[in-house]
């Protein structure tokens, strides 16, 4: 189980990021936390939606940002009418999660994750090697078979863009921080 102190502070990093693009107030809550092996990670996996696999170096990981489909496909619109100064949401008209999603969102992602990183100590030395914005939830690294994975479940809470999301990481990660 993470500790309350780390939770507050993964949610204070993303609300910062949220910050840009998201208008008014909001809100995001954490749910328990699930602990599960790669083999059920996959079959837990909510279908069809957003998913940024950031592959560490070094350390043979890989840490997974989920988005659901309403908060995926909310942000997206919201940057594009930010970008684009278009008051309508372009995506609302998906029947299924569509990869065009992410040339909207695939920085504010990036940010997102480099925040959260530096919450690790330095000692740590982690870094992301690459990342991968998929649709389904798949492995193609060995390697990483081997982990547990720990799921935090976060809610978000705003006029314009609500829903679930999901921070993945390996459990020996979560383990070595001293919060």
């Amino acid at each position: 189980s993470i500790n309350n102190l780390f939770s507050q502070r993964l949610i204070n990093t993303i609300t910062a990021q949220f910050q840009s693009v998201l208008p008014g107030a909001f809100r995001i809550t954490t749910n328990p936390e699930q602990c599960l092996s790669c083999a059920n990670l996959q079959s837990w996996s909510p279908g069809r939606s957003y998913y940024s696999l950031f592959e560490m170096k070094n350390s043979r990981s890989v840490w997974i940002l989920h988005l659901s489909r309403s908060v995926g496909e909310g942000l997206a619109s919201l940057t594009h009418q930010r970008n684009a100064h278009e008051k309508n949401n372009v995506f609302i008209g998906l029947r299924e999660a569509d990869s065009l999603i992410y040339l909207e969102i695939g920085e504010l992602l990036r940010g997102v994750f480099n925040s959260i990183i530096e919450l690790w100590p330095k000692s740590e030395k982690l870094n992301v090697s690459r990342c991968r914005h998929i649709l389904q939830l798949v492995f193609l690294n060995h390697s990483i078979q081997e982990d547990d994975y720990v799921i935090i479940s976060f809610h978000l809470d705003n006029r314009e863009c609500s829903g679930d999301f999901h921070l993945v990481f390996s459990q020996r990660h979560l383990l070595s921080i001293q919060i």
